[in-house]
């Protein structure tokens, strides 16, 4: 890493664009105060619940391509891919991308849950899986892209937009810090860092778990991760763990933090979103 860079690890952004405008603000600031160029990384839930999806995705986009930005998959990516894959694969062949291994198809969902296939018919599970994600914030990131949320002839998101999402890393590393979305394990963590493919248990902690490791999960370093919406930053300094979700679809705030300087930096959101999972 160069040495004027600096990174900063933000927290769940859920398509609250106004709010990272403001916060990329702050920190550009604050970061050319030190004689520095910040290096934004998102702990991923860049998209859903707030009205700012797209220009957020591509924000991130532009950011990565110029070096400026990385982001790590969130569970809310998981939930738009995996809604696609189910009712417009064709946007994947459109752009050339395989689907990610964070991203669980249907009939594997089902068939890995004992009587679950007797339960509805694949048609009711397809809309189940929909509404799951629709009514988690993912109707205001269709609305984003002018997309009719009830109608997915019209959900055609832009190739190069699915094509940069289900192309996330789990993880994003530096020498101060390890990111994911959700809390991982010392063992997801050493996973990953060998290029291994996750089982359906670690993507799940990876992407959604909220149970505090049993212990640090880097031996040296401290883990990012957002998720959970908290009223303030959480730092578990015995587990070398910090929590960056300050609930900004909620009216709350958005935050980066700093690892090399132990620094927070945060901005109000004006976006209010009916508090869910």
């Amino acid at each position: 890493m160069p040495n004027n860079r600096l990174t900063w690890v933000v927290g769940d952004i859920h398509g609250c664009h106004t709010a990272l405008a403001s916060l990329e603000k702050r920190i550009l600031k604050f970061s050319k105060r030190k004689g520095c160029t910040p290096f934004l990384v998102s702990v991923g839930d860049l998209i859903d619940r707030g009205p700012g999806s797209k220009q957020v995705v591509a924000r991130f986009m532009a950011g990565t391509e110029a070096g400026t930005h990385a982001a790590v998959a969130g569970n809310h990516e998981a939930l738009l891919l995996r809604t696609l894959l189910n009712e417009r694969p064709d946007l994947f062949e459109k752009a050339e991308v395989q689907r990610p291994d964070w991203v669980e198809p249907a009939d594997d969902r089902l068939d890995g849950r004992s009587g679950y296939s007797q339960l509805a018919t694949p048609a009711a599970w397809s809309m189940f899986q929909r509404l799951m994600w629709t009514s988690q914030g993912g109707a205001e990131a269709l609305i984003s892209y002018g997309c009719d949320p009830q109608d997915p002839g019209t959900w055609d998101i832009p190739a190069d937009h699915i094509r940069y999402l289900a192309r996330l890393p789990l993880m994003v590393e530096d020498e101060h810090c390890v990111v994911t979305h959700a809390l991982a394990t010392k063992g997801d963590l050493a996973q990953l860092r060998a290029g291994q493919t996750l089982d359906r248990r670690s993507v799940h902690r990876v992407m959604w778990s909220r149970a505090l490791p049993t212990e640090p999960p880097d031996p040296v370093r401290v883990h990012a991760s957002g998720h959970t919406p908290l009223s303030r930053v959480s730092r578990d300094r015995r587990r070398r763990l910090i929590r960056l979700d300050l609930g900004a679809c909620w009216s709350g705030r958005l935050a980066a933090w700093c690892p090399s300087l132990d620094r927070t930096i945060s901005v109000p959101s004006e976006v209010f979103w009916q508090r869910g999972a």
